[in-house]
């Protein structure tokens, strides 16, 4: 069993410091070890469970590929805006799209962007880029 949680290096230091150890010592050291694994679980028992750590931001509400772009550029991958539009024009243009059918992003918030770009640029398509910006 050790030796599928553990280095060969680890194991030969255990055995080397077990070869110098006598049998008496070695259950000595096994009760000590034995008696703080049980204190340790006996204090846990009265207390509640630790909380876990909550996502920072949670996914949308709704399910339009609008919203899942903005929740992966601006949520999960803590974009602005104007960085989120940045970064996905030029996974766009790495991906072979054209740079006439990509929209302006001047003037308009980063929603509206991605719905014009949704308009002329397959969704599949634009979801890949921008999950391709988070792997970089």
């Amino acid at each position: 069993m050790l030796c599928a949680v553990s280095s060969k290096k680890t194991l030969l230091e255990l055995w080397a410091d077990l070869k110098e150890a006598s049998k008496a010592e070695f259950e000595s050291e096994i009760k000590k070890a034995q008696a703080v694994v049980a204190e340790a679980l006996d204090g846990d028992r009265g207390k509640p469970p630790s909380p876990r750590p909550c996502p920072a931001k949670r996914a949308p509400r709704d399910d339009r590929p609008v919203s899942r772009l903005l929740h992966h550029l601006t949520g999960t991958l803590g974009l602005s805006e104007s960085e989120a539009a940045r970064a996905l024009r030029s996974a766009l243009g790495e991906a072979g799209i054209d740079s006439a059918k990509i929209p302006s992003s001047e003037r308009r918030s980063l929603t509206e962007w991605l719905e014009a770009l949704l308009e002329r640029v397959s969704g599949s398509v634009v979801m890949g880029a921008a999950q391709r910006i988070g792997r970089r």
